[in-house]
């Protein structure tokens, strides 16, 4: 497999993410798969095969893939109706959420329903939050209420709509975990759709954000 870092994104207007940086990741082998067997190898399109397996276990018990099949439509349902969209169609989404099930299920929600995830971590300052908001232009912010009285003022003074997983009502078990997305609907090559933005220290200057497709995470985890 040959990597190619690019010093900032071509295949992304760089007035709508000016500092961030690509990762492209390039097999001899990509070219002998079609787009039905790229798809079908995407996670929480292929987690339908296995509802009833167990996919995380966490402080909180066992979670099955039905479970965060669920929390996930639960979750993007909220997006959805927060941002008046049907297809979040690669907007940043920035979220905070304890190393648990609701991690991985806020994570799926935001690719579910076509956008990008930009990951925070618990323990930078509030100052590395806002300036993670304003690099990657992301207008909502998901998070856990354990974290609401640090972000909260942080949200008001950025002007980013904040939205707690308690909002969403992710115990709800009336979401199907059988029922697709717009996005999923539609999307013909999940590989070539941005997926994460992670920003990551340097030795001299601020962090900058390095953006992954749907592709290189799954080569990534093939390659490991």
């Amino acid at each position: 497999m040959l990597c190619k870092f690019l010093s900032r994104n071509r295949s992304t207007p760089t007035s709508i993410y000016p500092g961030i940086y690509t990762i492209r990741c390039i097999t001899s082998s990509i070219s002998k798969w079609n787009n039905s067997e790229v798809n079908s190898s995407v996670v929480f399109l292929r987690a339908r095969d296995f509802r009833e397996r167990v996919a995380i276990v966490d402080s909180h018990g066992s979670h099955t893939y039905d479970r965060l099949l669920r929390l996930s439509q639960s979750i993007g349902n909220h997006i959805l109706t927060r941002t008046g969209k049907r297809d979040l169609n690669g907007s940043c989404v920035a979220f905070l959420c304890p190393n648990d099930v609701s991690y991985v299920a806020t994570q799926w929600a935001i690719w579910r329903n076509g956008g990008i995830t930009v990951p925070l971590c618990n323990s930078h300052p509030i100052s590395m939050y806002e300036y993670t908001i304003d690099d990657c232009n992301a207008n909502i912010l998901i998070s856990s209420d354990e974290y609401a009285l640090k972000l909260e003022p942080m949200a008001k003074k950025k002007e980013v709509d904040l939205m707690f997983l308690t909002d969403a009502n992710q115990n709800n078990q009336t979401a199907l975990s059988e029922e697709l997305t717009t996005v999923e609907q539609s999307e013909e090559c999940w590989d070539k759709r941005d997926a994460m933005i992670v920003y990551t220290s340097g030795t001299t200057g601020r962090p900058k954000g390095v953006l992954s497709t749907h592709g290189n995470l799954r080569f990534e985890q093939l390659y490991l």
